[in-house]
């Protein structure tokens, strides 16, 4: 079985108003071979917007957005992350809505990015040294082996 997370595309926001100071990677994702941003109501270009210029995501951390929703994870000194999700809006201009029932866990795209952005934080001595480094988790195709699971399971 292979894993059908793929990136679509990495870059940086940051906005330094005295209300929100942010500064994030963002790993754009999608699904293959579905092509899901093209269904997306929102553009890229929309949601990284949408995303800069929110008052609900602020901080220091990484960004993992899928087309219908969006995983902030936020470095606040010795934790290694916070976690929110949302949803982005139907219309451009709304606010992302907040669903609390998924700020824990993820799928193995965002766990395996993840595992990287901490230990890039834990090793980084300085922010630029820490957003220098990106993840390369989904540079190969992962392959899943259902044997693993026993068959009781």
């Amino acid at each position: 079985m292979i894993y059908n997370a793929k990136l679509i595309s990495k870059h940086i926001i940051e906005n330094k108003t005295e209300e929100n100071r942010k500064k994030f990677k963002v790993y754009v994702l999608e699904e293959t071979p579905k092509n899901m941003w093209k269904d997306s109501p929102l553009t890229i270009r929309d949601l990284n917007e949408e995303m800069t210029n929110s008052l609900f995501i602020f901080g220091i951390g990484y960004i993992i957005s899928w087309p219908k929703f969006v995983r902030t994870f936020s470095f606040v000194k010795e934790h290694v992350n916070e976690r929110r999700c949302f949803h982005p809006p139907k219309i451009k201009g709304h606010y992302f809505s907040r669903y609390p029932e998924m700020e824990t866990g993820g799928c193995l795209a965002e766990e395996m990015i993840g595992g990287d952005e901490a230990r890039f934080w834990l090793e980084s001595k300085t922010l630029d040294e820490y957003f220098d480094k990106w993840s390369n988790a989904l540079a190969e195709r992962i392959v899943l082996s259902e044997k693993k699971i026993p068959q009781d399971f």
